[in-house]
């Protein structure tokens, strides 16, 4: 097992136990599932087939903060 790895036990313990230790010490949390992001790139990408990282960011925000995909 990875450093940064953790088991179903310790992310129900600990829900920051999968973000990697230099996000940690940054203060970082996590935002959204990786299924969300996931969803949030296919939906712009089917939106907007060549869409920049601009706008898979722009499109990330967009849903964080409104919990709805970015209409491109």
């Amino acid at each position: 097992m990875e450093e940064d790895e953790v088991t179903p036990e310790e992310d129900e313990a600990d829900p920051q136990a999968g973000i990697p230790r230099e996000a940690r010490e940054r203060g970082m949390t996590s935002a959204l599932d990786v299924a969300t992001v996931q969803d949030i790139v296919l939906n712009a990408r089917e939106q907007k087939p060549m869409a920049s990282e601009k706008d898979l960011m722009e499109a990330f925000i967009y849903y964080f903060e409104h919990d709805a995909f970015l209409k491109f």
